[in-house]
């Protein structure tokens, strides 16, 4: 029997000390996990903004137009679709424009009704019949943007477009085709900025920069407007080049940055 006690009272402390190292090593861990994400105390950091810009000279320019034709069918409206963008697409390869630089952005086939007006009898002008639409036939539309490598060429391949039977032309909007390199050099200048005052605002308040806690960007680029013409239905008469000057893009960062101070 005293035996029998003393194996149940060995196996008691020991549950007990398992159990006590169970809870101490919890604790131990939470309080880690707490110290490891616990946030720096905002009184110890400082958070300033800096702003960068870059210019560069577009290097390439796209633009879109449209082809919209209506017949008694749908095959018939298709075809007719498919003559003249062929006409135009020929028209604009001449100027040096390859095929992965030009995309359907949009196709589309709906049918056209008309509503007639019913006549109605004068004397019975309550019981007059309501009007049903009567099929007049198919529209198709197709709509492509061209991109253009080669800035000079701009004005000539939107004639060239035109002439050859393109309508609701909108654009060129001209672009820089490598911009990420732009885009590096206005937020490493928005970057050098922030830090330049980061490091004055240390010195005066007499404490030293430790390192970078937040960071957060915007971009503040302007975008040139476009610019939009409707051409009619094209094809009538040739037309001359028109002059679109391309100008310089200006791409701006503005960035914030949250340092900790000692």
């Amino acid at each position: 029997m005293d035996i029998l006690k003393n194996k149940y009272f060995t196996w008691l402390s020991v549950a007990v000390v398992a159990m006590l190292f169970l809870f101490l090593g919890s604790a131990t861990i939470h309080q880690l996990k707490e110290t490891d994400t616990s946030s720096i105390d905002s009184r110890n950091t400082i958070t300033v903004s800096g702003t960068g810009d870059a210019v560069a000279i577009p290097d390439i320019a796209t633009f879109s137009f449209s082809v919209t034709k209506e017949a008694k069918t749908s095959a018939e409206a298709q075809k007719s679709v498919t003559d003249i963008t062929s006409k135009i697409l020929d028209a604009v390869k001449k100027n040096s424009i390859e095929d992965k630089d030009i995309k359907t952005t949009n196709y589309s086939l709906y049918p056209k009704y008309d509503y007639p007006q019913v006549v109605c009898p004068a004397i019975y002008p309550s019981n007059c019949p309501s009007g049903r639409e009567v099929l007049r036939g198919y529209e198709v539309s197709q709509t492509f943007e061209i991109k253009v490598r080669d800035i000079a060429k701009v004005g000539q391949v939107v004639g060239d477009a035109t002439s050859a039977g393109a309508t609701n032309i909108s654009g060129p909007t001209f672009g820089v085709d490598k911009e990420d390199s732009v885009i590096a050099k206005a937020r490493d200048e928005a970057i050098t900025k922030a830090k330049e005052k980061a490091e004055s605002i240390a010195k005066g308040l007499g404490v030293r920069i430790v390192r970078v806690v937040a960071f957060n960007e915007n971009d503040n680029s302007y975008t040139l407007p476009t610019v939009s013409k409707s051409f009619g239905m094209g094809g009538a008469d040739a037309v001359s080049a028109p002059q679109l000057p391309a100008g310089e893009n200006k791409y701006s960062r503005t960035v914030q940055v949250t340092y900790e101070i000692r």
